[in-house]
């Protein structure tokens, strides 16, 4: 089963039962032109690029699910909603 969780930093970590596998948080570190401000983080081994931009965080959730469902895929496993 997987969820959604804020901890106490406001980050939000995707869970897959107790074990994060992602997390987003917001970058507040970037210049107030760029409308780039959540990053997507990958916590699963095996991606190239373990982190991304977004402009929305409903978007870099959509990005973590199917990035976490292709990887579930991958190793043979069937996608837990």
């Amino acid at each position: 089963m997987t969820t959604w969780k804020r901890d106490d930093r406001g980050s939000l970590k995707f869970l897959l039962g107790k074990v994060a596998v992602a997390k987003v948080v917001y970058d507040s570190f970037s210049s107030r032109e760029d409308p780039y401000k959540y990053k997507a983080e990958l916590l699963l081994p095996g991606f190239t690029s373990a982190s991304s931009l977004y402009d929305e965080e409903d978007k870099a959730k959509a990005a973590v699910q199917k990035s976490v469902d292709n990887w579930l895929k991958a190793a043979g496993v069937q996608p837990v909603n």
